[in-house]
């Protein structure tokens, strides 16, 4: 059930990113799991970026926990946009999620979002 949601939750990402997308994977405290990779970035050295966005993932659920604000309910989802990539947080627990990396330099989520 689980992989399911993951699948579908990527499919979806994947429909509304346009060529701006680079990479989505799935992670959990000890685990990671590439649902999608470009092949414009099969060439570099990843394994060092996702291991540490998969830790900041892991710091933003763990603060996240700590400082939930119950008016609005648990945090679910962060975008963070910086210089060169925009990238998608989502929280599905304490230790799982997926994360989805952009190219800032297209059009991602074919300009509804940003």
């Amino acid at each position: 059930m689980r992989n399911e949601i993951y699948r579908e939750a990527t499919k979806l990402i994947r429909s509304r990113s346009n060529d701006a997308l680079r990479i989505v994977f799935r992670y959990t405290q000890d685990t990671i799991d590439i649902m999608y990779i470009d092949e414009q970035i099969l060439n570099e050295d990843l394994l060092p970026r996702i291991e540490r966005l998969r830790t900041r993932a892991l710091e933003i659920a763990e603060m996240s926990a700590a400082t939930t604000i119950t008016a609005y309910g648990e945090l679910e989802t962060i975008l963070a946009t910086h210089d060169d990539a925009i990238i998608l947080y989502l929280l599905a627990g304490d230790d799982e999620g997926i994360i989805a990396t952009h190219d800032r330099t297209e059009a991602p989520f074919n300009n509804e979002l940003l």
